[in-house]
């Protein structure tokens, strides 16, 4: 069947045998494979569509409370930052490009009024990924390798130019993340609380 460029799939009713495999993907179950060719336990390598992460860690300073004796210019400076709150926690995720998204997440990571916020970011590109598998002969199965995360992927083919259109497969692929894992708290001096998402983080 014909796709215009950026989608990768069509609106279809799935058989029972494709739902089980979704349910058992979204438990993070393994899933029902016959005639594998595995004796007992095998590790084997499976290609298809993903993602290449590239991300990096950084600080950013942060005040929520007046530094004891401060006079002046440095406690106007304090006051108009302790005012204006800062995110002590944020997510967010943002589409540009042709198959290229950004996220990130920001943290306070101590209990203390003054010190630096943990901020890191990703760049995430479309692409054709080998995965690292198990294969359970003894029950049929397969599953991604024990301990694997998206940075044990190795990129098997040259990045897909795929769009992040509204109705393109990607793009709800993208929704769904903003819709599970977007979110923020701002403290303001002695109160907390919850606000719209940023986009980014400017405080």
């Amino acid at each position: 069947m014909d796709k215009a460029f950026g989608y990768t799939g069509a609106s279809t009713t799935p058989p029972p045998s494709f739902v089980e495999i979704l349910q058992r993907f979204n438990q993070d179950s393994s899933i029902s494979i016959a005639d594998s060719g595995c004796k007992g336990l095998c590790s084997a390598q499976l290609r298809g569509a993903g993602l290449v992460a590239n991300c990096s860690t950084s600080d950013a300073p942060f005040i929520l409370a007046l530094p004891d004796g401060s006079t002046g210019e440095e406690h106007d400076q304090a006051y108009r930052k302790t005012s204006a709150g800062t995110y002590i926690f944020g997510t967010y995720l943002s589409p540009y490009g042709d198959g290229l998204f950004d996220s990130g997440v920001q943290y306070k990571a101590t209990k203390d009024c003054l010190g630096t916020l943990v901020v890191q970011n990703c760049t995430f590109q479309t692409a054709t990924v080998t995965y690292p598998v198990s294969i359970n002969g003894n029950t049929s199965s397969i599953s991604l390798a024990a301990g694997t995360t998206i940075f044990d992927d190795t990129v098997d083919l040259d990045v897909m130019q795929v769009q992040f259109e509204r109705t393109s497969t990607y793009r709800g692929f993208l929704k769904y993340l903003e819709t599970i894992y977007t979110s923020s708290m701002l403290m303001e001096e002695v109160s907390m609380a919850f606000i719209s998402p940023p986009k980014g983080f400017a405080k």
